[in-house]
């Protein structure tokens, strides 16, 4: 299990975020940014009516030698320094007793302990080098539903040199 800072979120809260309540909703485009050579972060902002929780973000991370295994998070706070991922999905990564695993952490806001789960709302991925066009935006969508994030249409947005971590649609 995987440590955030206890106490940054009230359980109240987390629950709040994770429901139609929150009318949480993704704001503009997604911005990409290189983070390392070869790496990608894509953030969406998200506006929320849940106090504390006003503007969080939705992320994707990608690494073209490991293509088919994005990482996303949610991640849900006051501001920057202060935010905590209260849901991840790990795409056919490791996690103890599960090998090349898509799988799911939910974050328990009073520990600030993570439990991890397997998922039977993504999009399978194969593993290999190179994913499908549209496998991202996929992904994306479905981690975002989870997390009762509207997404406002046109949002979706390629990464920058990132033409490589998915094979042409021939």
């Amino acid at each position: 299990m995987a440590q955030q800072r206890a106490g940054m979120l009230t359980r109240q809260a987390v629950s709040e975020v994770l429901s139609p309540a929150a009318c949480a909703v993704g704001q503009g485009r997604l911005h990409w940014s290189v983070v390392k050579p070869r790496c990608f972060l894509g953030l969406l902002v998200v506006k929320t009516e849940v106090v504390g929780c006003e503007v969080s973000e939705l992320r994707i991370y990608l690494r073209e030698k490991v293509a088919s295994e994005p990482r996303l998070q949610y991640m849900v706070g006051s501001d920057r320094q202060n935010r905590v991922a209260i849901r991840r999905l790990d795409v056919n990564d490791d996690h103890r007793k599960w090998v090349n695993t898509t799988h799911k952490h939910a974050l328990d806001a009073s520990s600030g302990l993570e439990e991890a789960y397997l998922p039977s709302d993504i999009p399978h991925v194969p593993l290999g080098a190179t994913v499908a066009p549209g496998t991202y935006q996929r992904l994306f969508e479905a981690f975002a539903a989870e997390c009762f994030v509207t997404l406002p249409p046109d949002y979706w947005t390629d990464p920058q040199g990132g033409v490589g971590i998915w094979t042409s649609s021939v």
